[in-house]
């Protein structure tokens, strides 16, 4: 084989070779799926599908599950049952958002009455209050309540900053025929707060809650101040022995 023929075959090669290695790369690219956060399965350096690792989200076999405190059913009027639930999250800078709670109800009898859903935020340590007007309606009664949390909605993570609630000062209770509880909301920080649900919740002297109520306020400015007020269209069922107003926020996003 001459020079020339030698340098062609060369060329040829070459460039065959070049071809190989682009429609490799090209088919390899289609083929293969990145590792991801988001697809579902269990790659990369996660320790549970999606979780752990380097995701954003923690499993649920490396936090602390939310321990529900207590769901209480009680009745404001006649033929309607509210639900007031504590959900306490042991930690303490974890937090989860958009989790999934379903509210069972039954009478005395253990007979399924109904149930609800709802949403809510679980913001890093502490305790969150859970408030569900009308989970029932009818003329039954409604003796006992049960509260879970769909697990696969619990991703904890990280939360970028510290999450930041309004304290609460005076409360006042007017234990009558259409009891009335009053308290001041103070924001204690430079940042405005928004889309705040104080949950007033009013327990017995056995630490048993009797009663529950929320309002609602769009904004509170920077170092603000907001007078609440609760109120309910009969009386407690007992004597009231303690009152807690817990302020609930919506947390940020991951």
């Amino acid at each position: 084989m001459s020079w020339a023929s030698r340098r062609k075959f060369a060329i040829i090669a070459l460039i065959a070779l070049i071809a190989v290695a682009v429609i490799a790369s090209l088919t390899f690219a289609v083929i293969h799926e990145t590792p991801t956060c988001t697809d579902g399965k269990l790659n990369g350096e996660e320790t549970g599908v999606d979780c752990g690792g380097g995701c954003t989200y923690l499993c649920l076999n490396e936090v602390e599950e939310p321990v529900v405190r207590f769901v209480r059913p009680f009745s404001p009027q006649a033929g309607r049952y509210d639900v007031i639930a504590y959900i306490d999250n042991r930690n303490p800078s974890l937090a989860a958002k958009n989790v999934h709670a379903t509210v069972e109800l039954f009478d005395e009898s253990r007979t399924l009455l109904g149930t609800k859903e709802a949403t809510l935020d679980i913001p890093a340590g502490g305790t969150v209050p859970l408030y569900i007007p009308e989970a029932y309606r009818g003329d039954r009664i409604v003796s006992q309540a049960f509260l879970t949390l769909d697990e696969s909605t619990l991703r904890f993570y990280v939360p970028d900053d510290r999450h930041r609630v309004p304290s609460v000062t005076g409360v006042e209770t007017e234990n009558s025929e259409s009891p009335r509880i009053t308290a001041e909301i103070e924001n204690q920080t430079a940042y405005p707060m928004y889309d705040i649900r104080p949950i007033a919740t009013v327990f017995d002297t056995a630490g048993n809650a009797i009663a529950a109520s929320q309002t609602y306020l769009p904004q509170l400015g920077a170092y603000g101040q907001a007078h609440v007020l609760f109120t309910w269209n009969r009386a407690f069922p007992s004597p009231p022995a303690r009152v807690e107003v817990l302020p609930v926020l919506p947390i940020r996003e991951p």
